[in-house]
């Protein structure tokens, strides 16, 4: 293979002979050529970075437009104590997706008030809770149409979660449609136009389809399948093609409240109704009096006295039938309460008293209406509304369904499937492992008791991506003339990362952790030299410049959060990663008297290197430039997954260097620098550059058991 860098032509010739037949046309693929550009950082803000190798086989040479799809779970703020939190957490609730896209100032352009984050999180809770699993709840897909709306977004994770989005006193809420006793507005001739009315009666199924068939995305290989309902033998189905459904339970509760809905929707009603319809929202039950065939008595109520009302119509009882009354209280909301008959034909006797009080004087806009029903007649008054559409600015147009409990006959078919006790393998090199967080992307909700355990597989490195280094300030000063002018840089602290995090697991919950692989944090950085600086002993920065710089400390293999965490290490290795090595003191060149940086020290193995994280400003073959080329890193210093950077020496016409420490080992310390052999190097600070300190592999708390077996082992240097 043949490495270099820059611009360049590539030719092939045939080396079998050319066919004498003019009519052949030789085909040419390249099997085995790359180019590759050197990435100026490994981490970029607000951006996630996938990289992957695809291997020249047959068929991949045969894709003309590469495409990878990759399975990821979404991390997102949550709702927790009243407040969203800034923290992000692995979800796939549809509450944490909807308030990521309102708040998206892409997607919905919405502001934190404008969301109603109690009612939203209520409503998860309560689909949850009603279905008996959080499977019902997730929304799962990947928004990449930028020709959606955010109010189609919004429509296609509500079917997907049996809601409805609406907006009320300017906030976003959601309704969720279940059964339910109480209809939340009644409507009689007081608030339907006058023959507005129109009655629907069907007998089959609905739009004469036979069938269903609903579509919804494998969670185990991302096939769209299939749902056949009743069975595959329909001749004319209606088909369903789901949006955010990927899990079988969801699947089969939609499946089913469609194909129900299919089956017993007999009814529909279409009327124009008063103002007050404004309140409705699609799926919500009222309560509708057909006052062409005279079954229901309706009217105004005309009078109050503790619980005796007078009525604007007189009220027929039977005897030996009970009735109740439907009130329509001020705040749009219905009440519905047992009656008796009164003194007179108009005067009836609540069994208790209004939820509210009631709308009795002229002064009022709408008085309060009812509808008095006997146990004969109520059931043929609950409707679901399917439809609104304003009619002028005092109405609406209201189509709704007839309400029938059989809807949502399956909507408790869930059975609680057993906790998958076997193994969560992990077989490929990774860096940043949350043991929580990946059960609950391959398996979902952790169980509370019993037993899981996972395994690093032979072969296997799992590393970290960041090890602690603090805030670090860097002055630069050329020469004694303060041409160019004095400069200062900050470099940023890095966070500490280990290679395993166990992340929060139930109290009562077993945790197994098997390594045969090797698990060892991040290397340290190598020492991060002074750079040159050439001042009179006057300038304030002059001893801050002559100070020490030493390595950084690796990261741990393990950060342990869990009481009950038995760790098993089988054969394999369970590692800190090795600490960097010291810098060497920045110095002088004596012929000409200006500031030279000093040596940054090896990183430590695994993956250290000098500057981790910070932006690049050149990048070659052999070294690296930053702080628009003031500070100078050669590649040697570079660790590898199982090899630490080496500490150098600049040796050039002019001058030589000290020699910087090595990086450190898989649980071991780097080296010092050496400050000897220079040459034309008069030193701006003598002390040597020390290794990052060592540390335990594991943090935290202690395991429950530790397990050394087959040649396991444990690197540290405490």
């Amino acid at each position: 293979m043949v490495t270099f860098q820059g611009r360049c032509s590539v030719r092939a010739r045939r080396l079998t002979p050319t066919p004498t037949v003019t009519t052949v046309v030789d085909e040419v693929k390249w099997q085995a050529l790359y180019g590759a550009y050197p990435l100026q950082s490994t981490v970029y803000e607000h951006e996630t970075v996938f990289r992957a190798r695809t291997y020249a086989t047959t068929g991949a040479l045969s894709v003309k437009s590469r495409k990878i799809n990759f399975d990821l779970q979404r991390m997102l703020p949550t709702f927790k104590n009243g407040a969203m939190t800034t923290e992000l957490f692995p979800t796939s609730s549809f509450a944490d997706a909807l308030v990521s896209m309102a708040l998206d100032d892409k997607i919905g352009r919405r502001t934190i008030d404008e969301i109603d984050l109690e009612n939203i999180y209520r409503t998860y809770n309560d689909v949850v809770d009603y279905f008996g699993t959080p499977l019902a709840a997730e929304f799962c897909t990947t928004i990449d149409d930028t020709n959606l709306s955010f109010e189609e977004l919004v429509t296609n994770l509500c079917d997907a979660v049996f809601c409805t989005a609406y907006r009320q006193n300017n906030k976003l809420k959601l309704y969720f449609e279940r059964p339910t006793d109480n209809s939340v507005m009644l409507f009689n001739f007081r608030n339907i136009i006058p023959d507005s009315y129109k009655h629907d009666l069907t007998f089959g199924v609905m739009d004469d389809y036979d069938g269903l068939i609903y579509e919804y995305t494998d969670p185990t290989d991302d096939s769209r399948i299939n749902i056949y309902l009743p069975d595959k033998g329909a001749k004319n189905p209606k088909e369903v093609k789901s949006v955010g459904v990927r899990n079988k339970w969801q699947a089969h509760f939609n499946a089913y409240r469609i194909w129900n809905k299919m089956r017993f929707q007999r009814k529909s009603i279409t009327f124009d109704a008063a103002p007050e319809s404004e309140l409705l929202v699609l799926r919500d039950r009222i309560a509708v009096a057909d006052y062409r065939n005279g079954i229901h008595q309706s009217g105004e109520v005309v009078q109050q006295e503790g619980l005796v009302l007078t009525l604007s119509h007189d009220v027929d009882f039977i005897a030996g039938k009970s009735y109740v009354i439907y009130l329509q209280m001020g705040d749009g909301t219905v009440d519905l309460i047992p009656i008796t008959p009164g003194s007179a034909k108009n005067k009836v006797v609540l069994g208790r008293l209004p939820n509210g009080a009631l709308k009795l004087s002229p002064d009022d806009f709408v008085n309060t209406i009812y509808t008095v029903v006997n146990d004969d007649t109520k059931g043929s008054l609950p409707y679901l509304v399917a439809k609104r559409e304003p009619v002028d600015q005092f109405s609406n147009t209201i189509t709704a369904i007839n309400y029938d409990e059989r809807y949502y006959l399956n909507d408790k078919d869930f059975i609680d499937v057993p906790v998958d006790d076997s193994p969560i393998y992990i077989r490929y090199d990774q860096l940043d492992i949350n043991l929580a967080r990946l059960y609950q992307m391959q398996r979902g909700d952790l169980p509370t008791t019993g037993e899981i355990s996972f395994v690093v597989e032979a072969g296997a490195l799992v590393s970290s991506s960041s090890s602690y280094r603090p805030e670090t300030r860097f002055v630069y000063k050329f020469d004694y003339n303060s041409s160019p002018p004095k400069r200062e840089y900050i470099v940023p602290a890095a966070s500490e990362l280990p290679a395993i995090d166990t992340g929060e697991f139930p109290p009562d919950l077993v945790v197994n952790l098997t390594i045969k692989g090797a698990v060892v944090g991040r290397g340290g950085d190598g020492g991060l030299p002074h750079l040159a600086f050439g001042a009179w002993s006057t300038d304030p920065d002059y001893n801050f410049t002559k100070t020490r710089r030493d390595g950084f400390q690796g990261a741990p293999g393990l950060l342990n959060r869990h009481s009950k965490l038995n760790l098993i290490i089988d054969g394999g290795t369970l590692a800190r990663g090795g600490s960097g090595g010291g810098a060497t003191p920045s110095g002088i060149y004596t012929g000409l008297s200006y500031g030279v940086q000093g040596i940054p020290g090896g990183a430590g193995a695994p993956f250290g290197r000098v500057m981790t994280g910070q932006p690049i400003t050149n990048d070659s073959q052999d070294w690296r430039w930053y702080f628009n080329g003031d500070f100078m890193v050669v590649k040697v210093t570079d660790a590898e997954a199982t090899v630490p950077g080496k500490g150098y020496r600049t040796q050039n016409d002019r001058y030589g260097s000290p020699l910087s420490g090595d990086g450190g080992s898989w649980g071991q310390l780097g080296t010092e620098s050496t400050n000897d052999g220079t040459w034309n190097w008069q030193y701006h600070g003598t002390t040597e550059g020390q290794p990052g300190p060592g540390g335990p592999a594991i943090v935290g708390v202690a395991p429950l058991t530790t397990q050394l077996i087959n040649g396991g082992k444990i690197l540290q240097t405490l």
